[in-house]
C-alpha cells in the first residue's frame, strides 16, 4: 500500500490519461494593465464589457475604462445577483446580431458566467436553456477575456456556467468551447470585496479544491492544484476576512481561487455542491456560505473512500500525527474544517438556518433526484437513506 492505494490502484492512478483545459492565464499585482496589449493583439474592433453596478460603485470600472480608451465598445450591466436562466437569455438576445468581436467580463462569478453566455451565444443559435448539460455548446464564440474582482468562484478559468431556474434549482452548462481565451487575475481588484463576499468566495474556493481532490475524475495535476489551494485558503482566508487590506492575503486568496477553479474544471465537483444546492435558495444563502456549511459533513461521509487524499491534505496542513490511525487523522481534518467555519462566524448546522427537522426527507430526496448529476463522481455512493443521514448530522451538528 502507498498512500492508501493498492499496487493496482496506484498504477491506474499514476498512468491515468487526462485532458487539461485552461485559458491563457495572466496573474499578478497590476496584471490588469495588460488588457490593452491583449486587445491590440486580437485587433479588437468593438468590445462588450459585461459587469455590474457594484463594480461601478467600487471604482474598478473607472480603472478599466482608462485601459479601454481608443477602442469602440459598450458596457452591459447585469443584476448583482446569482444569474437566472432568464438573465442568460436576455444577454444572449442582446449580443446576437451586434458587431462585437470581443467580450470582456469584469466582476464576480455571476458576471463572468454571463460573459461566457454573451461570448458563445452569437455562434450557437437557439435558447441558452437548450445548452444546459455537458458538451452541448458546439462552437467557439466571440473572443473572451475574463477578469475576476472576487476570489472564490474560479469562473475565470472554468468551463462551466451555473444558472438558476425561477424556483431556484441550479443547472449548469459545461463545454470546452466556453473556456475564456484570457483570464487576467489581478489580486488588487479584490481589495474592495466586502467581508461577507470574502468569506463566501473563500469557502467556495475551498469546496472546489476539496471536491476536485476526492472526485473520481481527479488526476495528478488537479491534485497538485487542489492541495496548494487548500493550504493557501486555510492560512490566508482568516487574514483576508479580518484584515481586508492585507495585500499578501488578497494575493494568495486570488491564487488559491484560480488554482481551485482549474482543479474542479478539469476534475469535477461532487456531493458537497449538490448538498448545498438543496437548501441555498430557500435559506437565501450566498453560494459560498451554503457550500461551506456542507463541506465538513461531505468530507466526513466520504472519508472512508478518500482516506489517501485526506491524508495528503492533513500532511500539507501539518496535522497528521503518527500516534493516530488514518481515519482518526481524516476526522481531525473534518474538525479543522468546521473550526474554520466557526472562526469565520459561519453557521455550521441546518438547525442554525432554521430549517425544520421534518423537512430533512425533502432535502434528501432533492439531493438524489434534482442534483443527482453531481453524484456519479463522488467517491462514495449516495442513496436516499445515506442522504437523509447526512442531513440529519448537518441538522444536529454531529461531526
Amino acid at each position: 500500500m502507498v498512500n492508501g492505494l493498492s499496487a493496482t490502484e496506484l498504477v491506474g492512478y499514476i498512468f491515468k490519461s487526462f485532458n487539461f483545459n485552461s485559458p491563457k492565464l495572466i496573474f499578478g499585482i497590476g496584471s490588469i494593465s495588460i488588457l490593452k496589449n491583449i486587445l491590440d493583439s486580437v485587433k479588437c474592433k468593438k468590445y462588450l464589457l459585461v459587469t455590474d453596478p457594484n463594480i461601478e460603485k467600487a471604482g474598478i470600472i473607472t480603472t478599466v475604462s482608462k485601459l479601454l480608451e481608443g477602442y469602440k465598445g459598450e458596457a452591459y450591466l447585469i443584476e448583482p445577483r446569482e444569474p437566472y436562466i432568464e438573465d442568460s437569455e436576455k444577454i444572449a438576445g442582446y449580443v446576437r446580431g451586434k458587431d462585437y468581436d470581443v467580450v470582456i467580463g469584469l466582476g464576480g462569478g455571476s458576471v463572468l458566467d454571463l460573459a461566457k453566455v454573451a461570448s458563445f451565444a452569437p455562434y450557437n443559435p437557439g435558447k441558452v436553456a437548450d445548452y444546459i448539460g455537458i458538451d452541448k455548446v458546439k462552437s467557439k464564440g466571440l473572443y473572451l477575456i475574463l477578469i475576476p474582482t472576487t476570489a472564490g468562484t474560479g469562473s475565470e478559468v472554468s468551463k462551466y456556467i451555473v444558472l438558476s431556474t425561477v424556483d431556484g434549482v441550479k443547472v449548469a452548462i459545461g463545454s470546452d468551447y466556453i473556456v475564456a481565451d484570457y483570464a487576467v487575475v489581478d489580486p488588487m481588484l479584490t481589495l474592495t470585496m466586502p467581508t461577507y463576499v470574502t468569506i463566501s468566495g473563500g469557502l467556495d474556493a475551498l469546496a472546489h479544491a476539496f471536491e476536485a481532490l476526492i472526485s473520481k475524475k481527479a488526476n495528478l495535476l488537479t491534485d497538485l492544484l487542489s492541495l496548494e489551494a487548500i493550504k493557501l485558503i486555510f492560512k490566508y482566508l482568516p487574514i483576508a476576512t479580518y484584515n481586508g487590506d492585507d495585500i499578501e492575503a488578497r494575493y494568495y486568496m486570488s491564487l488559491a481561487s484560480t488554482l481551485a477553479g482549474l482543479a474542479f474544471s478539469n476534475s469535477s465537483l461532487v456531493a458537497g455542491h449538490a448538498i448545498a444546492y438543496t437548501y441555498a435558495h430557500r435559506c437565501r444563502l450566498p453560494h459560498g456560505i451554503s457550500v461551506g456549511i456542507a463541506l465538513p459533513y461531505m468530507l466526513k461521509y466520504n472519508a472512508p473512500a478518500s482516506l489517501n487524499k485526506l491524508l495528503q491534505v492533513a500532511r500539507v496542513l501539518g496535522i497528521a500525527r503518527e500516534d493516530k490511525s488514518d481515519y482518526e487523522i481524516a476526522l481531525d481534518l473534518v474538525l479543522r474544517t468546521r473550526n474554520l467555519l466557526k472562526l469565520l462566524k459561519v453557521p455550521t448546522t441546518l438547525k442554525e438556518l432554521n430549517i425544520p427537522k421534518e423537512e430533512l426527507p425533502a432535502l434528501a430526496k432533492s439531493l438524489v433526484t434534482q442534483y443527482a448529476r453531481l453524484l456519479p463522481n463522488n467517491p462514495r455512493r449516495i442513496e436516499y437513506e445515506d442522504a437523509l443521514s447526512i442531513f440529519s448530522e448537518m441538522w444536529e451538528g454531529s461531526i
